[in-house]
C-alpha cells in the first residue's frame, strides 16, 4: 500500500488519479476568482511566496466574498448559556453551504458570543464596583464613629485625670 501512496507503482493513477490532470486540481483561493489572485499576484511584483501569504491572510480575514447565505438574526441576549450557543452554533453549521460560509458564519457568532461575554463582563464588573463602594462607604461610617468613640473616650479619661489630680491636691 505504501507504495501506491508514494505513486511508485503504475496503477497509482487508476487507484488515486493522476496528479498532473488540471480538473483534479482546485485552486487554494478558488473563491476569490481570477481577476483577484492576478491583482495580488501583480501587486506582489510577481514573488509567489509573498502573494500567497496575502492571499491567505485574506482568506482567513474573510475580506472578500460577502456571505452566501444569511446568519439567523441572533440577538445577544437571547443566548445566555453554554447549551444556547451550542445550539447556536450547530444550527448555523447546517446552513453552511460551504467551508467559506461555514467560516464566515463561524466568525459572526464569535464576534456575537464575544460582545455577549464583553458585556457580561461589564455588567459583573459595574455590580462588584458598586458592591465595592458601598463597603467603602460603610468603612468610612465606621471610621468616623470609631473617631467619636476615641475622642469621648478620650475626654472622659482627660476629665478622670483632673478629678483625680484634684482630689489629691
Amino acid at each position: 500500500m505504501s507504495t501506491g501512496v508514494c505513486g511508485k507503482r503504475v496503477g497509482y493513477d487508476d487507484y488515486f488519479g493522476s496528479s498532473s490532470s488540471p480538473t483534479n486540481k482546485r485552486s487554494k483561493w478558488s473563491s476569490f476568482g481570477n481577476r483577484f489572485v492576478r491583482k495580488v499576484l501583480s501587486n506582489k511584483k510577481k514573488v509567489f511566496e509573498e502573494a500567497k501569504e496575502s492571499l491567505r491572510s485574506i482568506s482567513f480575514n474573510g475580506e472578500v466574498n460577502a456571505f452566501d447565505g444569511p446568519v439567523e438574526n441572533w440577538r445577544d441576549e437571547d443566548v445566555i448559556d453554554g447549551a444556547k450557543w451550542v445550539d447556536r452554533l450547530v444550527s448555523e453549521m447546517a446552513k453552511a453551504i460551504d467551508i467559506d460560509d461555514m467560516r464566515r458564519r463561524i466568525v459572526v457568532i464569535l464576534e456575537s458570543l464575544e460582545r455577549n461575554i464583553k458585556h457580561n463582563s461589564n455588567v459583573s464588573e459595574k455590580l462588584d464596583c458598586a458592591s465595592l463602594k458601598e463597603n467603602l462607604q460603610s468603612l468610612i461610617s465606621d471610621n468616623q464613629i470609631l473617631k467619636r468613640v476615641v475622642a469621648n473616650q478620650h475626654q472622659r479619661i482627660s476629665e478622670n485625670e483632673e478629678r483625680a489630680k484634684e482630689v489629691q491636691a
